[in-house]
């Protein structure tokens, strides 16, 4: 929900983390790994919808790749 109370709602994001979600009005992307481990990108380029959709996934997997280097659990 945001601020007001007023629900949001993502849509699945596939091949990003154990599972991802995105809301393009907010221009938003969340996405998890394992049980302890939430990522969140936000955007404010002027994209369309499937341009975000495609750097949140090439971020988001170069971001994932850093942080599996320097988190070896």
């Amino acid at each position: 929900m945001d601020m007001p109370g007023v629900r949001m709602t993502y849509k699945t994001l596939e091949g990003l983390g154990d599972e991802a979600v995105y809301n393009y009005s907010l221009n938003r992307c969340f996405w998890r790994v394992g049980e302890d481990y939430l990522f969140m990108l936000a955007f404010n380029l002027g994209l369309t919808e499937e341009e975000e959709k495609a750097a949140a996934l090439k971020i988001g997997n170069e971001a994932l790749k850093n942080f599996h280097k320097i988190n070896k659990k």
